[in-house]
């Protein structure tokens, strides 16, 4: 119907007109990521507490275990054992955030190095060189995985020099170095708030234990672990009661990702050149500088990435249901490309899902991941259009 206007009036036209059809716009051509890779694997870790009350509900009686093991920590939990200090531990001169360095006899081995000294931070920082925090008494997710410097942290605004607190002792017994905050106070200071954390090195064999007793209440946040110098990947808290054992490694490490640019266009008398990228690919053996590994052609996507077995590909997953197309690669660089041209003519809309997979020697990646030899990056749902 048209509504047809006349010099006497307006009425419907119902009479039949000329019929036509047209396509509804539809969405450009894209790509798009879905789905994660394995592994991220940070050289940090930490727990972390908005107050100190919640940190005493998890940690207190609680001790973290950090053992040397394959160039890196393996960190676990148990029951707090707790040393007293004796009598000849001696009491640190520490000023407000203040830091001070002791000496040690004998050499702490760390992941990365060795020193012959600890420093010593007022604010429960046990740190292997000097520490640099631009706001110490502000403990901080974000200053904590990229300090300047090798660090154990039991990190909370403590104030030694509060009246009634205790004393921040260190004593060497033999190989075992024990840095010991004794009931120290923390702000604010008309209310008693103290904490009692205790740090232990073990010279011989290299292992560390922050050890947690109580860390009282008042304000705050408490951020807890052990970060070597330089940026880390924050792959965000750690339940030091429930979420151990990890492997954390000398090195971060980042996941297999697979990424294809430019747009898919196809229109009816030419395709485009695309590009897949996979980037972080894994040696196929340690020091061989050889990568191998496929990129996986779908058209249908999996989007759980199910259904790998979570024993011999643990965190990985499959983004694609089949197997349509599996374009072969070797190389020697950390990314790798394939590239492919479209043929002209592909219906606007058509989807087609792609993932990358790449070899590595069973039991090499940090923590031994994974025993099947095999790692997979994202998905990538790529949407073909002639614009």
């Amino acid at each position: 119907m048209r509504l047809e206007t006349t010099p006497t009036g307006s009425y419907w036209n119902a009479s039949q007109g000329a019929f036509a059809s047209t396509n509804l716009p539809n969405a450009p051509a894209a790509h798009s990521s879905y789905g994660s890779g394995c592994y991220d694997v940070s050289n940090s870790v930490y727990a972390h507490f908005p107050t100190p009350s919640q940190a005493n509900t998890v940690l207190s009686g609680l001790m973290l275990v950090l053992t040397p093991q394959g160039g890196g920590y393996l960190a676990t939990s148990t029951l707090a054992n707790f040393v007293p200090p004796s009598g000849n531990a001696t009491t640190l001169a520490l000023a407000n955030d203040g830091q001070v360095a002791v000496p040690l006899l004998g050499s702490l081995a760390f992941p990365g190095g060795s020193t012959t000294q600890l420093h010593v931070h007022e604010n429960g920082i046990v740190a292997l060189a000097p520490l640099q925090l631009a706001q110490p008494g502000q403990p901080s997710v974000a200053a904590m995985p990229d300090a300047n410097a090798p660090a154990f942290w039991s990190w909370r605004d403590l104030d030694s020099g509060e009246a009634g607190s205790g004393p921040i002792t260190f004593e060497q017994v033999g190989n075992v170095v024990l840095v010991t905050y004794d009931d120290v106070e923390s702000i604010p200071a008309p209310i008693t708030n103290r904490s009692t954390v205790q740090f232990q090195f073990d010279l011989a064999t290299g292992e560390v234990r922050i050890v947690w007793v109580a860390l009282g209440n008042g304000f705050g946040d408490v951020v807890c672990g052990w970060s070597p110098a330089g940026k880390s990947l924050d792959l965000g808290p750690t339940d030091f009661a429930s979420g151990l054992p990890r492997f954390v490694p000398v090195g971060n490490r980042s996941a297999l990702r697979l990424a294809a640019s430019p747009a898919p266009i196809s229109t009816p008398t030419v395709g485009t050149s695309i590009t897949w990228t996979i980037d972080n690919m894994p040696e196929i053996a340690p020091g061989s500088g050889l990568t191998s590994g496929a990129v996986l052609f779908s058209l249908t996507a999996n989007p759980t990435g199910a259904v790998l077995d979570p024993i011999v590909l643990p965190s990985c997953g499959l983004w694609v249901a089949t197997l349509d197309v599996v374009l072969l690669f070797t190389g020697t660089a950390n990314r790798e490309t394939l590239t492919l041209d479209l043929p002209a003519g592909l219906p606007h809309g058509t989807l087609l899902y792609s993932t990358a997979a790449a070899l590595v020697l069973a039991g090499t990646l940090p923590g031994g991941q994974n025993p099947f030899g095999l790692v997979t990056s994202n998905g990538v749902q790529s949407y073909f259009a002639p614009f």
